[in-house]
């Protein structure tokens, strides 16, 4: 097996998480999940309208 199982995208900022899950969601893909690694460092993985894996998170 290989290949990319998913593509990630790092904020600069934790507080742009909320934002981003709603861009995600605003262009027609969904959150799968949401929490964070360890506290202060939130995460999300979403899928885009092809079905592409997405992981967006701050550290």
């Amino acid at each position: 097996m290989g290949g990319v199982t998913h593509f990630g995208f790092r904020l600069v900022n934790a507080k742009d998480i909320k934002a981003a899950a709603t861009a995600v969601e605003n262009a027609g893909g969904k959150v799968l999940e949401r929490g964070e690694f360890v506290p202060g460092e939130p995460y999300i993985f979403a899928s885009d309208p092809d079905g592409y894996r997405l992981e967006i998170w701050y550290e």
